[in-house]
């Protein structure tokens, strides 16, 4: 019997063998093996960052910083030729449970819901603004003279806003207060469809709105109260109140 047959007989013989006959053997390490190793994030992480060129990252958000309001989006907004009122109703719809603290008889503090995911909610229901915000186009001069106009006789109760996307920092300056720039969240949430234009909270039957009064030319600060009587002017001299500002 030749080599080959042996092999094949004993192969045989090993498939038919009782179960209790056969047993395990160690066929020992076949090719090359690795540890089982878990990769250590901090290490590798900071192996990356050696890599990355931090004076030029620094560098590109110092750039941004200081040239972010040079970068304001531009819009256009047109004036009207005659004041006009619109209304907003400024509810929302919750879009999950308002949780508040409440205190039990216990003495213990807990978790209560104060208002539920989906109801309607009108903020003006439980506050009332004191101040209006006019937003206007600071490039315009004529705009510019009334809304300087409006603070100088209403200083606690106009917030400027300026709709143009220059740079409000100058002209911040130069009135000696800060004057805020439009966002577009906060055009989305209150259109303004024409400057200048006074948005503030309605009275009476609109007590629960708010009023978006665009203003016509020529410009007054008594247009101001006309549209908001609740606007209590501050005392001037005479010689400082201002009339009409006309376009030239």
């Amino acid at each position: 019997m030749n080599t080959r047959g042996a092999l094949l007989i004993a192969t045989a013989l090993a498939l038919l063998s009782p179960p209790g006959l056969s047993r395990a053997t160690n066929l020992g390490v076949q090719g090359m093996t690795w540890p089982i190793i878990e990769i250590d994030m901090r290490k590798f992480l900071a192996e990356q960052a050696a890599h990355v060129n931090w004076s030029h990252v620094e560098n590109r958000l110092t750039h941004s910083a200081h040239h972010y309001l040079e970068t304001l989006p531009r819009r256009d907004i047109p004036t009207i030729n005659s004041t006009t009122t619109r209304w907003i109703d400024p509810s929302i719809i919750l879009s999950r449970n308002i949780l508040v603290p409440k205190k039990s008889a216990k003495g213990q503090w807990h978790w209560v819901v104060l208002y539920r995911k989906g109801t309607r909610f009108n903020p003006l229901s439980v506050e009332r603004p004191i101040q209006a915000m006019l937003f206007f186009d600071s490039a315009s001069r004529v705009q510019r003279t009334f809304v300087r106009a409006a603070l100088r006789k209403y200083p606690d109760r106009i917030m400027p806003v300026d709709i143009d996307g220059n740079d409000p920092q100058p002209l911040s300056k130069s009135w000696g207060q800060p004057v805020f720039e439009a966002t577009n969240a906060m055009l989305a949430r209150f259109p303004v469809f024409a400057i200048p234009a006074l948005l503030y909270p309605g009275s009476g039957a609109e007590h629960l709105r708010l009023g978006m009064t665009a203003f016509g030319p020529p410009y007054s600060t008594s247009q101001l109260a006309v549209a908001w009587p609740q606007l209590a002017p501050r005392t001037v001299p005479s010689s400082q109140e201002t009339d009409h500002v006309r376009a030239p």
